[in-house]
Protein backbone atom coordinates (compact mmCIF):
# COMPACT_ATOMS: atom_id res chain seq x y z
CA UNK A 1 0.00 0.00 0.00
CA UNK A 2 1.46 3.22 -0.75
CA UNK A 3 1.94 6.46 1.16
CA UNK A 4 0.21 7.96 -1.13
CA UNK A 5 -3.32 6.23 0.04
CA UNK A 6 -3.39 8.16 3.35
CA UNK A 7 -5.20 11.31 1.71
CA UNK A 8 -7.81 9.56 1.32
CA UNK A 9 -8.68 9.63 5.00
CA UNK A 10 -8.70 13.24 5.11
CA UNK A 11 -12.14 15.66 4.72
CA UNK A 12 -13.85 16.02 1.80
CA UNK A 13 -15.13 19.99 1.58
CA UNK A 14 -18.58 20.47 0.07
CA UNK A 15 -18.97 22.24 -3.02
CA UNK A 16 -22.21 23.66 -2.06
CA UNK A 17 -21.63 25.35 1.05
CA UNK A 18 -25.31 25.73 1.90
CA UNK A 19 -26.40 21.86 1.22
CA UNK A 20 -23.06 21.55 3.35
CA UNK A 21 -21.38 22.02 7.29
CA UNK A 22 -19.02 23.67 8.60
CA UNK A 23 -16.11 21.02 9.11
CA UNK A 24 -14.79 18.07 6.97
CA UNK A 25 -12.57 16.53 9.47
CA UNK A 26 -12.43 13.02 7.85
CA UNK A 27 -10.56 10.02 9.77
CA UNK A 28 -9.24 11.49 12.38
CA UNK A 29 -8.41 8.32 14.40
CA UNK A 30 -7.55 5.95 11.66
CA UNK A 31 -5.31 8.46 9.97
CA UNK A 32 -3.03 8.83 13.27
CA UNK A 33 -3.83 4.39 13.74
CA UNK A 34 -1.85 4.47 9.93
CA UNK A 35 1.50 2.78 9.04
CA UNK A 36 2.48 1.12 5.68
CA UNK A 37 5.56 -0.29 4.32
CA UNK A 38 7.13 1.02 1.09
CA UNK A 39 9.98 0.42 -0.74
CA UNK A 40 12.26 3.21 -0.76
CA UNK A 41 13.16 4.05 -4.36
CA UNK A 42 16.61 5.36 -3.41
CA UNK A 43 17.74 3.19 -0.81
CA UNK A 44 17.07 -0.81 -2.51
CA UNK A 45 18.40 -1.95 0.95
CA UNK A 46 16.05 -0.64 3.67
CA UNK A 47 12.01 -0.19 3.54
CA UNK A 48 10.32 3.12 4.72
CA UNK A 49 7.72 2.93 7.55
CA UNK A 50 4.51 5.65 6.20
CA UNK A 51 2.90 6.77 9.12
CA UNK A 52 -0.34 9.01 9.16
CA UNK A 53 -0.38 12.59 10.10
CA UNK A 54 -3.71 14.53 10.67
CA UNK A 55 -3.62 18.27 9.62
CA UNK A 56 -6.26 20.36 10.69
CA UNK A 57 -6.85 23.37 8.59
CA UNK A 58 -9.37 25.96 7.68
CA UNK A 59 -10.66 27.70 4.52
CA UNK A 60 -12.64 30.42 4.05
CA UNK A 61 -15.86 29.94 2.17
CA UNK A 62 -16.43 31.03 -1.94
CA UNK A 63 -18.62 34.09 -0.69
CA UNK A 64 -19.09 34.46 -4.63
CA UNK A 65 -21.43 31.43 -5.09
CA UNK A 66 -24.78 32.82 -2.84
CA UNK A 67 -22.65 35.62 -1.59
CA UNK A 68 -26.08 37.38 -1.24
CA UNK A 69 -28.06 34.80 0.78
CA UNK A 70 -24.45 34.03 2.67
CA UNK A 71 -23.92 37.57 3.27
CA UNK A 72 -27.21 37.46 5.16
CA UNK A 73 -27.45 34.43 7.15
CA UNK A 74 -23.56 34.30 8.26
CA UNK A 75 -22.12 37.72 8.73
CA UNK A 76 -21.01 36.84 12.38
CA UNK A 77 -19.82 33.53 11.77
CA UNK A 78 -17.11 34.18 9.43
CA UNK A 79 -14.72 36.10 11.57
CA UNK A 80 -11.33 36.02 10.61
CA UNK A 81 -10.24 36.85 14.15
CA UNK A 82 -12.19 34.44 15.67
CA UNK A 83 -11.34 32.09 12.75
CA UNK A 84 -14.86 31.14 11.96
CA UNK A 85 -14.32 29.21 8.82
CA UNK A 86 -14.77 26.01 6.83
CA UNK A 87 -12.44 23.24 9.15
CA UNK A 88 -10.74 20.60 6.66
CA UNK A 89 -8.65 17.95 8.22
CA UNK A 90 -6.30 16.06 5.99
CA UNK A 91 -4.18 12.98 6.18
CA UNK A 92 -0.80 13.15 4.76
CA UNK A 93 2.31 11.42 5.60
CA UNK A 94 4.05 11.84 8.65
CA UNK A 95 7.22 13.27 6.78
CA UNK A 96 4.94 16.13 5.38
CA UNK A 97 6.12 19.78 7.07
CA UNK A 98 3.13 22.23 7.81
CA UNK A 99 4.54 24.20 4.97
CA UNK A 100 4.48 21.10 2.31
CA UNK A 101 0.87 20.55 3.87
CA UNK A 102 0.25 24.47 2.61
CA UNK A 103 1.72 24.20 -0.34
CA UNK A 104 -0.08 21.04 -1.34
CA UNK A 105 -3.12 22.95 -0.28
CA UNK A 106 -2.64 25.83 -2.46
CA UNK A 107 -1.45 24.17 -5.21
CA UNK A 108 -3.79 21.26 -5.21
CA UNK A 109 -6.76 23.34 -4.62
CA UNK A 110 -6.18 26.83 -6.10
CA UNK A 111 -9.90 28.05 -5.83
CA UNK A 112 -10.02 27.70 -1.95
CA UNK A 113 -8.83 30.63 -0.09
CA UNK A 114 -6.52 28.31 2.74
CA UNK A 115 -6.44 30.66 6.24
CA UNK A 116 -4.10 28.95 7.67
CA UNK A 117 -3.06 25.14 8.78
CA UNK A 118 -3.68 24.64 12.17
CA UNK A 119 -1.47 22.24 13.95
CA UNK A 120 -0.54 18.99 12.19
CA UNK A 121 -0.33 15.42 14.71
CA UNK A 122 1.17 12.42 14.77
CA UNK A 123 0.45 9.55 16.87
CA UNK A 124 1.74 9.65 20.92
CA UNK A 125 1.30 8.30 24.41
CA UNK A 126 0.89 10.50 26.99
CA UNK A 127 4.70 9.88 27.91
CA UNK A 128 5.62 11.72 24.93
CA UNK A 129 3.27 14.38 24.54
CA UNK A 130 4.57 15.47 28.35
CA UNK A 131 8.00 15.11 27.62
CA UNK A 132 7.15 17.59 24.39
CA UNK A 133 4.92 19.72 26.59
CA UNK A 134 6.22 23.25 27.09
CA UNK A 135 7.95 24.09 30.04
CA UNK A 136 4.62 26.12 31.48
CA UNK A 137 2.99 22.97 31.30
CA UNK A 138 4.93 20.29 32.79
CA UNK A 139 5.62 22.65 35.80
CA UNK A 140 1.50 22.93 36.54
CA UNK A 141 1.33 19.11 35.57
CA UNK A 142 3.94 18.32 38.55
CA UNK A 143 2.00 20.88 40.75
CA UNK A 144 -0.96 19.17 40.40
CA UNK A 145 0.54 15.72 40.90
CA UNK A 146 1.93 17.17 43.80
CA UNK A 147 -1.51 18.35 44.95
CA UNK A 148 -3.05 14.89 44.67
CA UNK A 149 0.13 13.12 46.91
CA UNK A 150 -0.74 15.51 49.36
CA UNK A 151 -4.17 14.51 49.67
CA UNK A 152 -3.79 11.29 49.39
CA UNK A 153 -0.99 11.75 52.27
CA UNK A 154 -3.25 13.69 54.16
CA UNK A 155 -6.08 11.22 53.95
CA UNK A 156 -3.67 8.01 55.44
CA UNK A 157 -2.62 10.30 58.14
CA UNK A 158 -6.21 10.92 59.32
CA UNK A 159 -7.26 8.05 58.78
CA UNK A 160 -4.53 6.40 61.14
CA UNK A 161 -5.10 9.84 63.41
CA UNK A 162 -1.48 10.21 63.66
CA UNK A 163 -0.67 14.48 63.47
CA UNK A 164 -0.29 15.81 66.59
CA UNK A 165 -1.23 20.08 66.36
CA UNK A 166 1.73 21.37 66.90
CA UNK A 167 3.85 18.86 64.49
CA UNK A 168 4.57 19.36 61.23
CA UNK A 169 1.89 16.97 59.65
CA UNK A 170 -0.98 18.59 61.07
CA UNK A 171 -1.20 20.39 58.36
CA UNK A 172 -0.49 17.95 55.76
CA UNK A 173 -3.79 16.50 57.72
CA UNK A 174 -6.00 18.89 56.81
CA UNK A 175 -5.58 17.85 53.15
CA UNK A 176 -7.48 14.72 53.83
CA UNK A 177 -9.99 13.62 51.80
CA UNK A 178 -12.09 12.45 54.40
CA UNK A 179 -12.51 16.06 56.29
CA UNK A 180 -13.23 17.43 52.95
CA UNK A 181 -15.43 15.31 52.43
CA UNK A 182 -17.15 15.85 56.33
CA UNK A 183 -17.21 19.54 55.19
CA UNK A 184 -19.65 19.06 52.37
CA UNK A 185 -21.71 17.82 55.37
CA UNK A 186 -20.69 20.11 58.34
CA UNK A 187 -24.02 22.56 59.58
CA UNK A 188 -22.90 25.74 59.81
CA UNK A 189 -24.85 28.30 62.57
CA UNK A 190 -28.38 28.55 60.98
CA UNK A 191 -28.47 32.09 62.65
CA UNK A 192 -25.81 33.09 60.02
CA UNK A 193 -27.50 31.85 57.01
CA UNK A 194 -30.11 33.76 54.85
CA UNK A 195 -31.92 31.17 52.88
CA UNK A 196 -32.71 33.51 50.19
CA UNK A 197 -29.18 34.55 49.53
CA UNK A 198 -27.76 30.54 48.82
CA UNK A 199 -31.02 30.70 46.80
CA UNK A 200 -29.62 33.40 44.77
CA UNK A 201 -26.03 31.61 44.29
CA UNK A 202 -28.06 28.56 43.46
CA UNK A 203 -29.75 30.01 40.71
CA UNK A 204 -27.06 31.83 39.48
CA UNK A 205 -24.05 28.87 39.89
CA UNK A 206 -27.24 26.50 37.83
CA UNK A 207 -27.88 29.45 35.57
CA UNK A 208 -23.69 29.56 34.59
CA UNK A 209 -23.61 25.94 34.24
CA UNK A 210 -26.18 25.51 32.05
CA UNK A 211 -25.97 28.77 29.52
CA UNK A 212 -22.06 27.48 29.19
CA UNK A 213 -23.05 24.02 27.88
CA UNK A 214 -25.30 25.35 25.51
CA UNK A 215 -22.95 27.67 23.97
CA UNK A 216 -20.73 24.98 23.80
CA UNK A 217 -23.41 22.65 22.18
CA UNK A 218 -24.01 25.23 20.04
CA UNK A 219 -20.68 25.77 18.56
CA UNK A 220 -20.07 22.47 18.22
CA UNK A 221 -23.21 22.03 16.60
CA UNK A 222 -22.03 24.51 14.18
CA UNK A 223 -19.37 22.34 13.18
CA UNK A 224 -21.51 19.02 11.72
CA UNK A 225 -25.51 20.28 11.27
CA UNK A 226 -26.43 20.95 7.53
CA UNK A 227 -27.46 24.53 7.63
CA UNK A 228 -29.79 24.85 4.63
CA UNK A 229 -32.09 28.13 4.96
CA UNK A 230 -35.02 26.28 5.44
CA UNK A 231 -33.45 24.12 7.97
CA UNK A 232 -31.73 27.70 9.53
CA UNK A 233 -35.48 29.28 10.45
CA UNK A 234 -36.56 26.50 12.37
CA UNK A 235 -33.10 26.56 14.90
CA UNK A 236 -34.51 29.23 17.04
CA UNK A 237 -37.76 26.80 17.94
CA UNK A 238 -35.66 24.28 18.59
CA UNK A 239 -33.46 25.79 21.01
CA UNK A 240 -30.12 25.38 18.82
CA UNK A 241 -29.53 28.63 17.55
CA UNK A 242 -26.50 30.88 19.23
CA UNK A 243 -27.86 31.59 22.87
CA UNK A 244 -28.05 35.20 23.77
CA UNK A 245 -25.69 36.33 26.57
CA UNK A 246 -28.06 36.51 29.58
CA UNK A 247 -25.11 37.51 33.04
CA UNK A 248 -27.79 40.04 33.86
CA UNK A 249 -27.29 38.46 37.47
CA UNK A 250 -23.60 39.48 37.21
CA UNK A 251 -23.82 43.33 38.93
CA UNK A 252 -25.67 42.10 41.36
CA UNK A 253 -23.81 39.71 43.04
CA UNK A 254 -20.90 41.95 42.65
CA UNK A 255 -23.06 44.39 44.31
CA UNK A 256 -23.13 41.85 47.61
CA UNK A 257 -19.79 41.61 47.26
CA UNK A 258 -19.58 45.49 47.81
CA UNK A 259 -21.88 45.35 50.45
CA UNK A 260 -20.05 42.51 52.15
CA UNK A 261 -16.61 43.97 52.13
CA UNK A 262 -17.93 47.45 53.20
CA UNK A 263 -19.47 45.98 56.43
CA UNK A 264 -16.76 43.93 56.94
CA UNK A 265 -14.05 46.80 56.65
CA UNK A 266 -16.04 49.56 58.24
CA UNK A 267 -16.17 47.28 61.18
CA UNK A 268 -12.98 46.03 61.78
CA UNK A 269 -10.61 49.43 60.66
CA UNK A 270 -10.67 52.29 62.94
CA UNK A 271 -9.80 55.60 62.26
CA UNK A 272 -6.36 54.74 64.04
CA UNK A 273 -5.69 51.86 62.05
CA UNK A 274 -2.49 51.74 60.07
CA UNK A 275 -1.76 51.58 56.45
CA UNK A 276 -0.16 47.62 57.25
CA UNK A 277 -3.74 46.29 58.69
CA UNK A 278 -5.07 47.24 55.14
CA UNK A 279 -2.31 45.93 53.46
CA UNK A 280 -2.61 42.87 55.38
CA UNK A 281 -6.22 42.23 54.57
CA UNK A 282 -5.56 43.06 51.10
CA UNK A 283 -2.71 40.09 50.97
CA UNK A 284 -4.79 37.81 52.81
CA UNK A 285 -7.48 37.48 49.74
CA UNK A 286 -5.27 37.37 47.47
CA UNK A 287 -3.81 34.28 49.70
CA UNK A 288 -7.35 32.55 49.03
CA UNK A 289 -7.80 33.23 45.87
CA UNK A 290 -4.50 31.99 44.73
CA UNK A 291 -4.81 28.53 45.60
CA UNK A 292 -8.22 27.82 44.17
CA UNK A 293 -7.60 29.65 41.33
CA UNK A 294 -3.99 28.16 40.20
CA UNK A 295 -5.03 24.70 40.18
CA UNK A 296 -8.32 25.29 38.48
CA UNK A 297 -5.81 27.31 35.67
CA UNK A 298 -3.24 24.43 36.26
CA UNK A 299 -6.13 21.82 35.08
CA UNK A 300 -7.16 23.74 32.00
CA UNK A 301 -3.45 24.06 30.76
CA UNK A 302 -2.67 20.67 30.83
CA UNK A 303 -5.67 19.38 29.23
CA UNK A 304 -3.98 18.30 26.07
CA UNK A 305 -1.19 16.23 27.17
CA UNK A 306 -4.42 14.19 27.87
CA UNK A 307 -5.39 14.28 24.03
CA UNK A 308 -6.30 16.78 21.83
CA UNK A 309 -8.81 15.69 18.81
CA UNK A 310 -9.71 17.95 15.73
CA UNK A 311 -12.47 19.25 17.34
CA UNK A 312 -11.08 20.19 20.69
CA UNK A 313 -8.68 22.07 18.36
CA UNK A 314 -11.55 23.74 16.53
CA UNK A 315 -12.82 24.47 19.34
CA UNK A 316 -9.57 26.47 20.67
CA UNK A 317 -9.70 28.50 17.81
CA UNK A 318 -12.92 29.22 18.15
CA UNK A 319 -11.85 30.79 21.67
CA UNK A 320 -14.56 29.52 23.35
CA UNK A 321 -13.16 29.05 26.28
CA UNK A 322 -12.62 32.92 26.83
CA UNK A 323 -16.36 32.74 27.51
CA UNK A 324 -16.06 30.76 30.69
CA UNK A 325 -12.55 31.09 31.66
CA UNK A 326 -13.47 34.79 31.93
CA UNK A 327 -16.02 34.14 34.28
CA UNK A 328 -13.33 32.38 37.03
CA UNK A 329 -10.96 35.27 36.17
CA UNK A 330 -13.49 37.84 37.41
CA UNK A 331 -12.31 36.63 41.04
CA UNK A 332 -9.24 38.76 40.42
CA UNK A 333 -11.34 41.72 38.98
CA UNK A 334 -12.84 41.26 42.38
CA UNK A 335 -9.46 41.23 44.61
CA UNK A 336 -8.55 44.19 42.90
CA UNK A 337 -11.69 46.06 43.79
CA UNK A 338 -11.34 44.72 47.09
CA UNK A 339 -7.90 46.55 46.91
CA UNK A 340 -9.99 49.88 46.09
CA UNK A 341 -12.16 49.43 48.81
CA UNK A 342 -9.59 49.82 51.38
CA UNK A 343 -8.71 52.70 49.96
CA UNK A 344 -11.46 54.04 50.08
CA UNK A 345 -12.85 52.93 53.95
CA UNK A 346 -9.31 54.46 54.51
CA UNK A 347 -10.16 57.55 53.56
CA UNK A 348 -13.91 57.33 54.88
CA UNK A 349 -12.24 56.54 58.41
CA UNK A 350 -10.08 59.57 58.09
CA UNK A 351 -12.51 61.85 56.35
CA UNK A 352 -16.10 60.88 56.19
CA UNK A 353 -17.08 63.91 53.54
CA UNK A 354 -13.91 62.88 51.34
CA UNK A 355 -14.63 59.48 51.35
CA UNK A 356 -18.01 59.89 50.61
CA UNK A 357 -17.77 62.43 47.93
CA UNK A 358 -14.94 59.88 45.93
CA UNK A 359 -17.36 57.12 46.52
CA UNK A 360 -20.24 58.49 44.56
CA UNK A 361 -17.37 60.25 42.00
CA UNK A 362 -16.33 56.07 41.33
CA UNK A 363 -19.75 54.86 41.47
CA UNK A 364 -20.20 57.76 38.25
CA UNK A 365 -16.94 56.59 36.46
CA UNK A 366 -18.07 53.20 36.59
CA UNK A 367 -21.30 53.50 35.37
CA UNK A 368 -19.61 55.87 32.26
CA UNK A 369 -17.06 52.78 31.45
CA UNK A 370 -19.91 50.41 30.90
CA UNK A 371 -21.90 52.49 28.90
CA UNK A 372 -18.98 53.35 26.29
CA UNK A 373 -17.69 49.60 26.93
CA UNK A 374 -20.95 48.66 25.39
CA UNK A 375 -20.98 51.31 22.61
CA UNK A 376 -17.85 50.49 21.89
CA UNK A 377 -18.15 47.02 21.14
CA UNK A 378 -22.41 47.93 18.99
CA UNK A 379 -23.96 45.91 22.29
CA UNK A 380 -27.39 46.34 22.52
CA UNK A 381 -28.55 46.84 26.14
CA UNK A 382 -31.57 45.19 27.39
CA UNK A 383 -33.24 42.95 29.64
CA UNK A 384 -31.13 40.32 27.77
CA UNK A 385 -27.84 41.61 26.38
CA UNK A 386 -27.90 40.45 22.78
CA UNK A 387 -25.58 41.41 19.71
CA UNK A 388 -25.65 41.14 16.01
CA UNK A 389 -22.38 39.48 15.99
CA UNK A 390 -19.84 36.90 17.37
CA UNK A 391 -17.37 39.43 17.48
CA UNK A 392 -19.28 41.83 19.45
CA UNK A 393 -20.12 38.65 21.78
CA UNK A 394 -16.46 37.94 22.23
CA UNK A 395 -15.26 41.74 22.73
CA UNK A 396 -17.76 42.05 25.38
CA UNK A 397 -16.22 38.90 27.12
CA UNK A 398 -12.90 40.38 26.90
CA UNK A 399 -13.52 43.49 27.88
CA UNK A 400 -16.27 43.64 30.15
CA UNK A 401 -16.29 40.34 32.12
CA UNK A 402 -12.46 40.57 33.23
CA UNK A 403 -12.24 44.03 33.39
CA UNK A 404 -11.94 46.20 36.93
CA UNK A 405 -13.09 49.46 35.68
CA UNK A 406 -16.40 47.79 34.27
CA UNK A 407 -17.48 46.10 37.51
CA UNK A 408 -16.26 49.19 39.89
CA UNK A 409 -20.01 50.83 39.34
CA UNK A 410 -21.55 48.03 41.18
CA UNK A 411 -19.34 46.79 43.79
CA UNK A 412 -19.35 50.45 44.67
CA UNK A 413 -22.54 50.45 44.87
CA UNK A 414 -23.16 48.38 47.22
CA UNK A 415 -20.21 50.34 49.51
CA UNK A 416 -22.04 53.55 49.23
CA UNK A 417 -25.68 51.65 50.22
CA UNK A 418 -23.87 50.61 53.39
CA UNK A 419 -22.72 53.97 54.28
CA UNK A 420 -26.32 55.48 53.54
CA UNK A 421 -28.48 52.98 55.89
CA UNK A 422 -25.47 53.28 58.14
CA UNK A 423 -25.64 56.46 58.64
CA UNK A 424 -23.15 57.60 61.50
CA UNK A 425 -21.57 54.49 60.46
CA UNK A 426 -19.28 54.74 63.83
CA UNK A 427 -21.91 54.84 66.46
CA UNK A 428 -24.29 52.61 64.47
CA UNK A 429 -21.70 49.98 62.92
CA UNK A 430 -23.07 47.34 65.35
CA UNK A 431 -26.85 47.72 64.47
CA UNK A 432 -26.22 48.82 60.50
CA UNK A 433 -29.84 47.69 59.33
CA UNK A 434 -33.36 47.56 60.31
CA UNK A 435 -35.02 44.45 61.72
CA UNK A 436 -37.84 44.60 58.96
CA UNK A 437 -34.98 43.66 56.16
CA UNK A 438 -35.67 46.24 53.83
CA UNK A 439 -32.63 46.13 52.93
CA UNK A 440 -32.53 42.10 51.69
CA UNK A 441 -35.49 43.13 49.29
CA UNK A 442 -33.28 46.66 47.95
CA UNK A 443 -30.53 43.97 47.06
CA UNK A 444 -33.12 41.26 45.76
CA UNK A 445 -34.73 43.92 43.82
CA UNK A 446 -30.72 45.45 42.32
CA UNK A 447 -29.79 41.66 41.72
CA UNK A 448 -32.94 41.22 39.55
CA UNK A 449 -32.38 44.17 37.31
CA UNK A 450 -28.70 44.47 36.94
CA UNK A 451 -27.85 44.03 33.30
CA UNK A 452 -25.21 41.03 33.91
CA UNK A 453 -21.77 36.60 38.00
CA UNK A 454 -19.49 37.09 40.48
CA UNK A 455 -19.64 35.98 43.98
CA UNK A 456 -22.27 33.52 43.65
CA UNK A 457 -20.56 30.79 45.43
CA UNK A 458 -19.86 33.19 48.65
CA UNK A 459 -16.03 33.85 48.23
CA UNK A 460 -15.30 35.01 52.01
CA UNK A 461 -14.10 38.40 51.68
CA UNK A 462 -13.09 39.07 55.52
CA UNK A 463 -11.18 35.87 57.40
CA UNK A 464 -12.86 35.04 60.81
CA UNK A 465 -9.83 37.06 62.67
CA UNK A 466 -12.05 40.06 61.74
CA UNK A 467 -14.49 39.07 64.76
CA UNK A 468 -13.71 41.04 67.65
CA UNK A 469 -13.52 39.02 70.71
CA UNK A 470 -16.11 41.32 72.54
CA UNK A 471 -18.68 41.16 69.13
CA UNK A 472 -18.53 37.12 69.86
CA UNK A 473 -22.75 37.31 69.95
CA UNK A 474 -23.92 39.77 67.94
CA UNK A 475 -27.90 39.75 67.08
CA UNK A 476 -29.08 37.87 64.18
CA UNK A 477 -29.30 40.52 61.95
CA UNK A 478 -25.83 41.68 62.26
CA UNK A 479 -24.81 37.95 61.88
CA UNK A 480 -26.64 37.93 58.50
CA UNK A 481 -25.15 40.87 57.37
CA UNK A 482 -21.35 39.73 57.92
CA UNK A 483 -22.12 36.32 56.20
CA UNK A 484 -24.10 37.59 53.56
CA UNK A 485 -21.59 36.47 51.19
CA UNK A 486 -18.98 34.42 52.98
CA UNK A 487 -20.12 30.65 52.19
CA UNK A 488 -17.08 29.37 50.68
CA UNK A 489 -14.77 29.69 53.53
CA UNK A 490 -17.33 28.09 56.04
CA UNK A 491 -16.32 26.53 59.07
CA UNK A 492 -15.09 22.83 58.05
CA UNK A 493 -12.77 21.57 60.79
CA UNK A 494 -14.77 19.28 62.52
CA UNK A 495 -14.61 18.90 66.14
CA UNK A 496 -14.24 15.41 66.81
CA UNK A 497 -14.99 16.06 70.81
CA UNK A 498 -18.47 17.72 69.98
CA UNK A 499 -19.54 15.52 66.97
CA UNK A 500 -22.93 15.31 69.13
CA UNK A 501 -23.78 19.13 68.44
CA UNK A 502 -23.19 19.00 64.66
CA UNK A 503 -27.00 19.00 63.07
CA UNK A 504 -27.76 17.85 59.88
CA UNK A 505 -27.26 20.28 56.89
CA UNK A 506 -29.70 21.83 55.49
CA UNK A 507 -30.58 20.99 52.25
CA UNK A 508 -30.18 24.63 50.40
CA UNK A 509 -26.74 24.82 51.71
CA UNK A 510 -25.51 20.89 50.88
CA UNK A 511 -26.57 22.00 47.36
CA UNK A 512 -24.86 24.94 47.08
CA UNK A 513 -21.33 23.46 48.69
CA UNK A 514 -22.02 20.93 46.10
CA UNK A 515 -22.36 23.02 43.09
CA UNK A 516 -19.65 26.15 44.32
CA UNK A 517 -17.04 23.56 43.00
CA UNK A 518 -17.92 22.78 39.57
CA UNK A 519 -18.31 26.71 38.49
CA UNK A 520 -13.92 26.38 38.46
CA UNK A 521 -13.61 23.53 36.74
CA UNK A 522 -16.83 23.05 33.97
CA UNK A 523 -15.09 25.05 31.40
CA UNK A 524 -12.16 21.98 31.72
CA UNK A 525 -14.97 19.57 31.73
CA UNK A 526 -16.77 20.73 28.77
CA UNK A 527 -13.61 20.73 26.43
CA UNK A 528 -12.78 17.35 27.78
CA UNK A 529 -15.97 16.39 26.88
CA UNK A 530 -15.89 17.31 22.84
CA UNK A 531 -11.95 16.21 23.11
CA UNK A 532 -13.44 13.07 22.61
CA UNK A 533 -16.21 13.59 20.16
CA UNK A 534 -15.40 12.54 16.67
CA UNK A 535 -18.06 13.05 14.49
CA UNK A 536 -21.85 13.60 15.59
CA UNK A 537 -23.67 15.13 17.92
CA UNK A 538 -27.38 14.51 19.04
CA UNK A 539 -29.92 16.55 16.13
CA UNK A 540 -33.04 15.70 18.13
CA UNK A 541 -34.46 18.31 20.70
CA UNK A 542 -34.61 14.98 23.58
CA UNK A 543 -30.91 13.95 22.53
CA UNK A 544 -29.63 17.97 23.17
CA UNK A 545 -31.41 17.83 26.53
CA UNK A 546 -30.18 15.07 27.91
CA UNK A 547 -26.93 16.22 26.37
CA UNK A 548 -26.93 19.26 28.08
CA UNK A 549 -27.87 17.25 31.47
CA UNK A 550 -25.52 15.00 31.35
CA UNK A 551 -22.58 17.82 30.87
CA UNK A 552 -23.92 19.62 34.11
CA UNK A 553 -23.73 15.97 36.31
CA UNK A 554 -20.59 15.26 34.64
CA UNK A 555 -19.42 19.17 35.97
CA UNK A 556 -20.50 18.96 39.48
CA UNK A 557 -19.07 15.01 39.69
CA UNK A 558 -15.82 16.72 38.84
CA UNK A 559 -16.54 19.64 40.77
CA UNK A 560 -16.54 17.53 43.74
CA UNK A 561 -13.35 16.22 43.41
CA UNK A 562 -12.37 19.70 42.63
CA UNK A 563 -13.67 20.45 46.31
CA UNK A 564 -11.56 17.33 47.85
CA UNK A 565 -8.30 18.83 46.19
CA UNK A 566 -8.46 22.09 46.57
CA UNK A 567 -11.42 24.05 48.16
CA UNK A 568 -12.00 21.90 51.29
CA UNK A 569 -8.10 21.90 52.52
CA UNK A 570 -8.31 25.78 51.51
CA UNK A 571 -11.54 26.48 53.64
CA UNK A 572 -9.59 24.58 56.46
CA UNK A 573 -6.57 26.11 56.70
CA UNK A 574 -7.67 29.29 57.10
CA UNK A 575 -10.32 28.35 59.46
CA UNK A 576 -7.29 27.21 61.79
CA UNK A 577 -5.04 29.57 61.06
CA UNK A 578 -7.36 32.53 61.62
CA UNK A 579 -8.63 30.69 65.27
CA UNK A 580 -5.11 30.81 66.10
CA UNK A 581 -4.81 34.40 65.52
CA UNK A 582 -7.80 34.92 67.55
CA UNK A 583 -6.43 32.76 70.64
CA UNK A 584 -3.17 34.89 70.49
CA UNK A 585 -5.02 37.61 69.90
CA UNK A 586 -7.03 37.49 73.16
CA UNK A 587 -4.37 35.70 75.59
CA UNK A 588 -2.21 38.95 74.60
CA UNK A 589 -5.06 41.62 75.81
Amino acid sequence: MKSTNILSLSGSQPNNFLDGNYAAFGSYDTCLSFSAFYDNKDDRTSDQNAKGQYCLTSFEPDLSINGQILGQLYPHYFDSKYNFTIKVGFCVPSVCSQNDVQQIITQGIPRQKLVDVHSCDVKTNFLERLMSASQVQQILFWLLVGLVCIVVLGTCIDAKNQAQEKSSLFWIQQFSAIKSVKSLFHKTDPESRIPVLDGIRLWVLSSVLTIHAVMWHTIINASFLMEDYEYLKELPSKIYSQPFIDDWIVEGLFFLGGVNAATTLFRKMKPETPVSEYLKSIFRRAALLVPILLPAMAIEVILPLFGSGPIYQSINQYRANICCASSTWSLAVEWQLFALACILVYIYKRNYRLGLTLNILTVIFGLYRVIMIFLNNNLIVNIFVITKGFRDTMHRAEHYYISTEARICYYFCGILMVVILAGNYEAKIKQMFPNDKIWVYALLLFTLLSSSLWNCFGMKIGTITTRDPQFSTPNKDTIAILNNNSELLDKTEINRNHSSKIRKVDPLEFIVRVTRPAFFVHSVVYAWYFTSLRSSIPSNLFGYVIQIVSLITLTIFFGFFFHILVIGPVERINYISSKRKIKAKTHSS
